[in-house]
Parts: C-alpha cells; structure tokens; sequence
C-alpha cells in the first residue's frame, strides 16, 4: 500500500486549462483525508484553491490543507485578478478553518506584500516565524531582472501560512 495519498483537481472533475495544476499528497500514517473540494479564484475560473479537510490521527484534531497557483503578471488587468484571488483565497481558507489551517501555494506576492492586516493576527507567514527575512519573502522579478540575479535567487516563489488557530495540541509531526 502506497504511503501518500495524492488528491488534485482531477478527482473533482476538473481539468487543467494552463497544462498544470496544484496536487498535495497526505501522509496516510497521520492524516486521514475527510473531504475534497475546489474554490474558484475568479468567476473565469482559470485559476482555483485546492483544499482537504484532514484529521489527524493522533489527536483528532480537524484541519483545512489549501493550496493554489495564483496569477502573475505586470499588466494592470492581471495584477488585478492576483489581488481578487488573493482575497478569494484569504477568505475561504478562513470559512474552511475548523481547529487549524495550513496554506502552501504559489502566490506570487510582491516584495513588499505580506499577509494582509485583516487577518495577521490569525495567521502567520513559516518564513517569517522562521527568522527570514520579510523583505526577501517576494515572488516578482523586475524587468530588468534575469532569473540568475543574485535577488531572485534569494525570493522564494511558493509561500507557506499558518493559522493561530489550532484548539487543540497538534503534534509537529502532523504538519510535516
């Protein structure tokens, strides 16, 4: 019996109309999937938040997994869309939160971004609490910027949150 349970879009009926897609795979020796589903992040619905609600077998303890791919672009049109996915996400991992929650996605932030006011004290950025530094925690390259510059190396392009959620004592093995 495989370890890892894979979940994606596809076992939702969805298809991949970029050519790729978010997945997530769930360590069956601690987590047991409860349920699957799909949040648009626009009404064009190019783009959606995968999310799984899990509970944890040691403790019972109920959490909301989400990830998305969320639009990047220069274009005022585009940039546009990004911060209307990112509310979308912010808000439904916040409906989906039931004891704790955890976001792993590309959301192609700015530099300068960081998880918006409404929610800071419920949420937290891993690098941040980490010890990294906040103002490398960007996912956008300059136009001038080749993707061997020494600052991009530095970003990172996928970004990890926490809820300060968690009602019960979640073991740290739960989460990795």
């Amino acid at each position: 019996e495989l370890e890892y349970d894979a979940v994606s879009p596809a076992q939702r009926g969805h298809t991949m109309l970029e050519g790729f897609d978010v997945c997530m795979l769930l360590r069956k020796a601690t987590l047991k999937r409860l349920r699957v589903g799909i949040v648009p992040l626009t009404a064009a619905g190019v783009r959606h938040m995968l999310h799984v609600r899990v509970q944890v077998k040691k403790n019972g303890a109920c959490l909301a997994l989400a990830t998305a791919h969320c639009t990047a672009g220069k274009e005022e049109v585009m940039q546009r869309t990004a911060t209307a996915e990112k509310d979308v996400t912010w808000s439904a991992i916040e409906a989906l939160t039931i004891d704790g929650c955890i976001f792993a996605g590309d959301t192609n932030m700015h530099a300068e971004e960081v998880i918006p006011q409404q929610y800071r004290e419920q949420w937290d950025d891993a690098w941040e609490v980490d010890g990294a530094n906040a103002t490398l925690s960007g996912t956008w390259c300059q136009d001038w910027m080749e993707t061997t510059h020494p600052l991009v190396q530095s970003w990172r392009f996928d970004q990890f949150f926490l809820a300060k959620l968690f009602y019960r004592n979640v073991p740290q093995e739960a989460v990795t």
